[in-house]
């Protein structure tokens, strides 16, 4: 039995408690991960599709997300997409819902290059034979050009073997991750023993837009593992896999490798009939850290039996029930604890495109999307794509080219504009997983995403969300994505309000401990002025904000630099704030010491104040927020005006370490350049980033200086030079998701 990880809860017999909140730095409550909320626009959460019918044109005015294409190669003509979802499941109805919300935004912004778009329900329920019954009417009655969907994998190979050979229509899949789908369309097995090329002439209408397959998901898996077991002190897990058969290449490949990461005593297939009571007997028994899982249709009553009876062991893995919005209702708070993987959960920041798909979506549905409604949505918007291909390609218009006319270009074509991935291929026809996502590993792609379900009473009481924990750089930069190019000014004022309360400037006459205190005070209040006088107002704009901080910024210094003009025997060059400690190096060790301590406590904050907790669900999304109850517009002056006061008391001891003329300039090594240089080179939005950052750039600069010839005069300099290679080879820095622009 691994022994518990500090701060862990235990029991009697020293187990590692299974209450274990799983988190990554800085992430708190996850507002926009609303677990099916009671709102007006969603009073049944769960319940279905606002709305009636089965077909939809998408047209009802939902927000412009999608940009209209001038060149209208597809005028006149419309574009139909069947989607088959089972929409007794809610990642069915997600898939319906993010169809018609894609739609919708086509139609909003001029169509699909200048084609209507129509969306048409194909009801899968989840059964293979009603799957193949909904294609054939979608293709032969509905007359759609193509379909997207499917999630039980037996329905998905059997729709390709019975009817989409014939019909010879795309189908993109964006929620079964059966592998064999991939087999069928690949040149180089011979799956069926009819031939490869046999095979691939027939199956070659099968593209999966996402998840990843089920091979690959085992590998992320382990990959997860590889990096948590020993964190968690999990050093014996046990593997409950459902049985179905398509559940088996993943079980198969997951037991092949976990043994050389941690023991496994316990595996077995379960399935909906299992005696949970038992089989959680023997894991006990084997004293095993976790139960990991890969559940489907079986998970809830799994989840449910492991939280009554209160077991000692942790519970997660791949649980598909567990991915949905609104689970923590459904089973009334029984999935606390829980983790899953997913492709993506309402609060991360795959790409730049992820939360505005996500605020979009509970714009118009008044819920959190699920990862198939995502791919779903990813699947319409690569169509697009495809559709332009084709016809720049051929150098035709006027017509939606046949399905054997558009595959070369799926095969060959790079895609963006996804919520999952920056850029999306898909696997070669030779491949021996043909026509499949291309994924190599969680560390270089930032997916599959971790999630666990954690109570969330500063939302509401007996209210859970989902909190991402895995990786760790996936998540949103910043309160609102801001990039302040007036925090130097923000120092500097921190420094002149010290020199004007001290002996220095002739006003009063304080001591400098004082002045620490009112410099602190002055960056924050002139912070927090900012944002209400000027960044409120634009902050949804970045360019615009980038550009306003930057002016603020030097109208600030310059209001310095004329006050202290008007002050006798006092210059922007002489200006001065005295040492809080008597000699230089009690005054560094002073400087060395409260900055630790101020950065354990803002770590403090955000992780576990109501508050803090707030500010990080702001972040990741201020509609998910205001969806909870958070007032989005408080906490984001709470974060200027916090941020603000940092850069104040950090003003004070850099005027009483280096001089104030320091702090006016704007040339490197002015305080303002090295922040975006640490900044930058940490990752955007790492708290731990920012910290490797400074302490990179603080060494680099003190061997440049020491050791370079005329190092001296490159103080600054070098941190920029360092800086473009780090954007060069490594742009979201070292702990950053996203790649800084």
């Amino acid at each position: 039995m691994a022994d518990a990880p500090e701060g862990e809860q235990q029991d009697d017999g020293g187990r590692v408690g299974r209450r274990s909140i799983l988190k990554y730095g800085g992430s708190g409550a996850v507002a926009a991960g609303l677990a099916g909320c009671q709102s007006p626009q969603n009073p049944y959460p769960g319940s279905g599709l606002r709305g009636s019918g089965n077909e939809s044109s998408g047209d009802e005015g939902l927000e412009e997300t999608n940009e209209g294409d001038g060149e209208a190669l597809l005028s006149g003509e419309t574009v139909k997409f069947g989607v088959l979802a089972p929409m007794n499941l809610p990642l069915g109805q997600s898939m319906w819902e993010a169809a018609q919300l894609a739609a919708g935004q086509y139609n909003d912004s001029g169509g699909m290059l200048g084609a209507k778009v129509e969306v048409a329900l194909g009801e899968s329920n989840a059964d293979p034979n009603q799957t193949v019954s909904e294609y054939n009417r979608l293709v032969r009655q509905e007359g759609c050009d193509m379909t997207l969907g499917v999630f039980l994998g037996s329905a998905l190979v059997r729709m390709m073997n019975q009817a989409m050979a014939p019909a010879k229509k795309i189908h993109i899949t964006t929620a079964s991750a059966d592998p064999r789908a991939g087999e069928l369309a690949s040149k180089s097995v011979d799956f069926t023993g009819s031939g490869a090329e046999n095979e691939y002439e027939r199956f070659k209408y099968h593209f999966r837009a996402g998840p990843i397959n089920l091979l690959d998901l085992a590998d992320a898996m382990l990959e997860f593992l590889e990096n948590k077991a020993g964190e968690r002190g999990w050093e014996t897990v046990g593997v409950l896999t459902e049985n179905p058969a398509e559940f088996t290449p993943y079980h198969d490949r997951l037991v092949e490798g976990l043994s050389e990461i941690v023991d496994v005593p316990v595996v077995k297939r379960v399935s909906g009939g299992t005696k949970w009571r038992s089989v959680y007997n023997e894991l006990e028994s084997e004293s095993c850290d976790l139960a990991l899982v890969g559940l489907a249709l079986a998970g809830t009553k799994a989840v449910k039996q492991w939280a009554n009876q209160r077991r000692g062991f942790g519970f997660g893995g791949i649980h598909v029930p567990a991915q949905s919005f609104g689970y923590w209702e459904s089973t009334g708070g029984s999935c606390e604890y829980v983790f899953t993987m997913n492709a993506m959960t309402p609060q991360t920041t795959n790409t730049q495109r992820t939360q505005e798909f996500v605020q979009a979506y509970q714009d118009e549905f008044g819920k959190a999307p699920i990862y198939s409604g995502a791919i779903t949505y990813d699947a319409i918007n690569l169509t697009e794509q495809a559709l332009r291909m084709t016809l720049e390609g051929e150098g035709t218009e006027g017509e939606v080219p046949d399905a054997d006319t558009m595959i070369p270009y799926l095969e060959e074509g790079t895609f963006t504009d996804s919520t999952i991935l920056e850029e999306f291929q898909f696997t070669s026809a030779d491949s021996k997983y043909a026509h499949e996502p291309q994924w190599t590993s969680i560390a270089e792609t930032g997916v599959p995403v971790f999630q666990q379900w954690q109570d969330d009473p500063e939302a509401r009481p007996d209210y859970g969300t989902m909190h991402s924990f895995y990786p760790e750089q996936n998540k949103i930069f910043g309160v609102g994505g801001i990039l302040n190019f007036a925090h130097g000014a923000f120092i500097t004022v921190g420094a002149f309000a010290a020199f004007l309360v001290t002996g220095s400037s002739g006003y009063l006459n304080l001591p400098t401990w004082a002045g620490l205190l009112v410099g602190t005070g002055a960056g924050a209040l002139l912070a927090a002025i900012t944002y209400v006088g000027v960044i409120r107002f634009v902050r949804d704009r970045p360019v615009v904000v980038l550009i306003l901080t930057f002016v603020v910024g030097f109208f600030i210094l310059y209001g310095i630099q004329i006050w202290l003009n008007s002050i006798p025997r006092v210059s922007a060059i002489t200006f001065n704030v005295e040492q809080v400690m008597p000699n230089d190096d009690l005054n560094n060790i002073f400087i060395f010491v409260t900055s630790l301590i101020l950065i354990g406590l803002l770590m403090y904050f955000v992780n576990y104040t109501r508050t803090g907790r707030a500010i990080v669900a702001v972040s990741q999304s201020d509609k998910g927020a205001a969806l909870v109850g958070i007032d989005a517009e408080k906490i984001n002056l709470i974060t200027w005006t916090l941020a603000g006061g940092f850069a104040g008391y950090a003003g004070v001891l850099l005027a009483s370490r280096n001089g104030g003329s320091w702090l006016m300039s704007i040339l490197p090594p002015a305080p303002l350049i090295l922040s975006f240089a640490i900044v930058i080179l940490g990752g955007l939005g790492s708290i731990k980033g920012s910290i490797a950052g400074a302490y990179i750039i603080g060494f680099f600069e003190t061997f440049v200086v020491r050791f370079v010839p005329g190092g001296s005069d490159l103080a600054g300099v070098a941190s920029l030079a360092l800086l473009v290679v780090f954007l060069l080879v490594k742009p979201e820095g070292l702990f950053g998701r996203g790649a800084a622009e």
